[in-house]
């Protein structure tokens, strides 16, 4: 019972997200955000769900909610903002190479902690989902990636947000 609903609701999710059969083969921006589809398949969505939703923990499917949402929304800001970076320099024009490549670097950043973030969740016991909420709550924002003052300062500080997914080991 559980493993359907999990499965019914991640499926919904993934028909709706990122319709790759709608792509442009014009747009120099098509492939901004294919890291991370690599990264967070709904077949990811799919075996963590059937993970940390279990009948003998009460909590455990709205804990599960939470923590997809919030991975749901770490994984479509890093697309939104990895798209912008692209357009923003190939399409309108109004960024130079030097920070695409610092919003780059600093995507590629908040791609690696998902990374982590979404490998130790694989490992987590079903007992730790409230662990494992509080890890995922710990993800840095991608808004640090924006064109901006900030942006030379969180390339400098990469890998310094590693601690989300130590929180679980």
């Amino acid at each position: 019972m559980a493993v359907g609903l999990v499965t019914g609701i991640v499926g919904a999710w993934a028909w709706t997200a990122d319709p790759v059969a709608l792509r442009d083969p014009t747009d120099p921006c098509v492939d901004a955000a294919a890291e991370m589809r690599e990264v967070y398949p709904p077949e990811v969505r799919v075996r963590l769900a059937e993970r940390f939703v279990s009948p003998e923990i009460a909590y455990s499917l709205a804990s599960w909610q939470r923590i997809q949402r919030r991975l749901d929304a770490n994984a479509d800001a890093w697309r939104a903002m990895a798209r912008d970076t692209c357009e923003a320099t190939r399409v309108r024009g109004e960024q130079s190479d030097g920070t695409h490549a610092l919003r780059t670097e600093c995507l590629d950043a908040r791609l690696d902690e998902m990374r982590a973030i979404l490998d130790v969740l694989e490992t987590t016991q079903p007992e730790r989902v409230a662990d494992a909420l509080v890890a995922v709550a710990g993800l840095p924002s991608v808004s640090r990636c924006d064109a901006g003052p900030q942006l030379a300062q969180s390339t400098v500080a990469r890998g310094a947000d590693a601690g989300a997914a130590r929180a679980l080991r």
